[in-house]
């Protein structure tokens, strides 16, 4: 670091004539300098924490990882790894989910999810009712928000841009329906994907219990207790009030609880 500030007072100072692109190339090379110092500062945060899991000390590799300023989809993959064998299913979970939300169709991960939740006894009973919404919210949780958004533009533009130059080259042509008939069924269906998947990030975000807790059938400690939810358990948020929270559990289940208890996944 000294010295990169060095080569900046250097390059910028009048003791040295310097032309225009000898002041490019120093400020270029400055900066792939900063970038590759960055570079290695991270590989070797990444290599301690990894040494640490390693060698059985999850609490310090827990520790460096979460200390990370911008953490990406390796630093959640290995908190939740790291969680998962000091024994917090709860945090594992929902660093799995985080890491999910980055790479949905990640190899390996939703099977390590359900491992997480079978061992936490959170797993939800199999019901037979609703599987076409089930079925679409898998899928639509199987891409990011970005893919589902990007790939509903590019149909859309490509619908635009054939009847934009059917206009233009003669109106008196037939329009080529077996063109943009199927783009405009696959734009419908991406749309659909795209708004599920939104609806489920922002309108009911998905929530981890971290700690097991009291539900009751209002906002205030004065209402009747419905039951007590376990740590590591998945749900929807559709309400708040103060530092009470209104949700839906994976099995159905309503009710209230304390917002301390819980961390959204996004």
């Amino acid at each position: 670091m000294r010295l990169m500030m060095g080569l900046v007072r250097f390059c910028v100072s009048d003791s040295w004539v310097w032309s225009d692109d000898m002041r490019l190339f120093a400020g270029v090379f400055v900066l792939l300098l900063a970038v590759f110092a960055v570079v290695v500062a991270q590989t070797s945060f990444y290599e301690v924490s990894r040494e640490s899991y390693l060698s059985n000390d999850y609490a310090k590799s827990i520790n460096l990882l979460e200390s990370e300023p911008a953490p990406n989809f390796s630093t959640y993959i290995n908190l939740a790894n790291a969680y998962y064998m000091q024994g917090n299913n709860a945090a594992a979970l929902l660093n799995y989910r985080r890491a999910q939300m980055l790479q949905p169709r990640y190899a390996g991960i939703n099977e390590q999810i359900t491992l997480v939740k079978a061992r936490a006894n959170t797993l939800p009973r199999q019901s037979d009712q609703d599987n076409l919404g089930k079925s679409i919210l898998a899928i639509a949780n199987s891409f990011t928000v970005n893919e589902l958004g990007l790939a509903s533009l590019v149909l859309w533009l490509a619908i635009w841009g054939i009847l934009i130059r059917h206009k233009l080259k003669n109106a008196q042509i037939n329009l080529p329906y077996q063109a943009i008939i199927p783009l405009i069924m696959a734009f419908l269906a991406i749309g659909l994907l795209f708004s599920v998947r939104l609806y489920t990030t922002l309108g009911q975000p998905a929530a981890i219990v971290l700690q097991s807790s009291i539900v009751r059938s209002g906002p205030s400690a004065d209402y009747p207790t419905l039951f007590v939810i376990d740590d590591a358990s998945e749900i929807a948020i559709t309400g708040q009030q103060e530092q009470w929270i209104q949700f839906q559990a994976e099995d159905g289940r309503i009710g209230w609880m304390q917002d301390a208890a819980i961390e959204k996944i996004n």
